[in-house]
C-alpha cells in the first residue's frame, strides 16, 4: 500500500511522523522544538519568518498527527495524482503559509480587542507599541500542526473530484457535534477517551482492511457514501461553528483551517481561469499525459499494420485521415480534462473517451 502513495504525499507523511518522533524524544532532554519552530505571534520576541514553514510539521500529540496524516493520505493521493508532484507541493506549502498568515491576523485582532477593552481610544500605532513592550509575554501564542494545509488538500479534492463519493465516519460526526456544544470538563475527558478508541479502531481497519474485524469496524463507523463537494461544505460549516468554541477557551486554530481553505480556493480559481499558467501546463500529466502517449503509440502501430497488410492507396489515405481526425478529437478531450477537470466533459465526450480507451 505504501508503495502506491505518490512521491510528495509519501514524503510529507514521513517528514511529519519523523518530526513528531523527534519532538517527543528531544522533550525528554528539555529541548522543545515547538518553542523554537512553532509559529509565534509576529509581535512576540520568539517570532521568526521560518516558522511559517516549520510550524506545519509539528504536532501536539499522537492523535493530532495521526488524524492530520490520515486525511493527507486519504485525499492527497488523489489530488497529487491528478496535479503532479510540483503543483501539489507548491499548493500544500502555500496553503500552509496562508493558514499561518490567517492565524497571525486573528491573533493580532484578538490582541487589539483585548487592549481596546481596557482603553477604547487606543490607536493602531499604540497597539504596536504595546506589542513591543509585551513581546516576551506574547511568546505563549504558538500555533503548530499541518491542519491548515491538510484542510486545503480536502478542499482541492472536493473541487477536482466534486461528485466522487466517499465514506463519512458516523462515529466521529457524533463526537464532533457533541464536542461542539460541550463546555463541561468531565464530558471533555469522556470525549477524549472516545476519540482514542476511534483512533485505535480506524488504525486496525487501515492495517488490514479485508480482515472480518476490520469490515465490521467500517460498517459500524461509516455512513453511506457522500459526494466530496458536500463533505467539503460540511467541514467548512463545522469550522465556522467551531470559532464559537475558541471564545469558550478552545485552543484549536479553526480560523487557520479556514484560512488554508480560502488560500486553496483562490489558488484553484486562479489556475482554472489561467489554464496556460506554468502549473496547469504540467498538471495532470501523470494521468492524462500517459493516456495521450498511449493513444499516439497505438495510432502509430495501427497505421504501420495497415500499410504492411497492403491495400489500395485510396484506402490507406482514408484510413490515415480517419485516424488523424479521431486522434484530434481525443487530444481535445484530454486538454479539456487538464484545464477544467473530468466533470467538465459532456456525456458524448465521456463516451468518446471511453470508446477510444477500449482500442488501446
Amino acid at each position: 500500500m505504501f508503495r502506491s502513495i505518490p512521491t510528495i504525499t509519501k514524503n510529507l507523511l514521513i517528514v511529519n511522523f519523523l518530526a513528531f518522533l523527534a519532538t517527543q524524544v528531544l522533550e525528554t532532554r528539555e529541548i522543545h522544538l515547538t518553542q523554537s519552530y512553532g509559529l509565534h505571534f509576529f509581535m512576540a520576541s520568539d517570532f521568526h519568518l521560518i516558522q511559517f514553514i516549520t510550524y506545519m510539521f509539528l504536532h501536539a500529540n499522537m492523535t493530532h498527527v495521526f488524524f492530520n496524516m490520515f486525511a493527507l493520505w486519504m485525499f492527497g493521493v488523489m489530488v497529487e495524482n491528478a496535479w503532479g508532484p510540483k503543483k501539489f507541493l507548491f499548493y500544500y506549502i502555500s496553503c500552509g503559509i496562508g493558514a499561518g498568515l490567517t492565524q497571525e491576523i486573528v491573533q493580532f485582532f484578538s490582541f487589539y480587542f483585548s487592549l481596546t477593552a481596557q482603553d477604547p481610544n487606543i490607536s493602531f500605532s499604540e497597539v504596536f507599541v504595546f506589542g513591543q513592550q509585551l513581546s516576551h509575554q506574547l511568546n505563549g501564542w504558538t500555533t503548530i500542526g499541518a491542519s491548515g494545509a491538510v484542510y486545503a488538500v480536502l478542499l482541492a479534492f472536493g473541487m477536482v473530484f466534486p461528485r466522487m463519493t466517499i465514506g463519512v465516519p458516523l462515529a466521529i460526526i457524533s463526537l464532533v457535534l457533541l464536542d461542539l456544544v460541550n463546555t463541561n470538563v468531565m464530558v471533555e475527558n469522556v470525549l477524549s477517551i472516545m476519540n482514542h478508541l476511534f483512533f485505535i479502531a480506524i488504525f486496525i481497519a487501515i492495517i488490514n482492511p479485508m480482515n472480518p474485524l476490520s469490515q465490521k469496524i467500517w460498517r459500524l463507523l461509516y455512513t453511506k457514501p457522500v459526494e466530496a463537494r458536500w463533505c467539503v461544505i460540511g467541514y467548512i460549516a463545522l469550522e465556522i461553528l467551531y470559532t464559537w468554541k475558541n471564545i469558550q477557551g478552545d485552543n484549536v486554530a479553526h480560523m487557520a483551517h479556514l484560512g488554508g481553505m480560502l488560500f486553496g480556493f483562490l489558488m484553484i480559481r486562479y489556475w482554472n481561469h489561467h489554464p496556460d499558467s506554468q502549473f496547469n501546463r504540467s498538471g495532470g500529466q501523470d494521468i492524462f499525459g500517459n493516456l495521450k502517449r498511449n493513444f499516439e503509440k497505438r495510432k502509430k502501430e495501427n497505421s504501420n499494420m495497415h500499410v504492411e497488410q497492403g491495400g489500395a492507396k485510396e484506402d490507406d489515405w482514408e484510413y490515415n485521415s480517419r485516424k488523424k481526425q479521431n486522434q484530434e478529437e481525443v487530444d481535445a478531450i484530454l486538454d479539456k480534462i487538464r484545464k477544467s477537470g473530468y466533470d467538465s466533459l459532456t456525456k458524448e465526450e465521456k463516451q468518446r473517451l471511453f470508446e477510444a480507451s477500449r482500442n488501446l
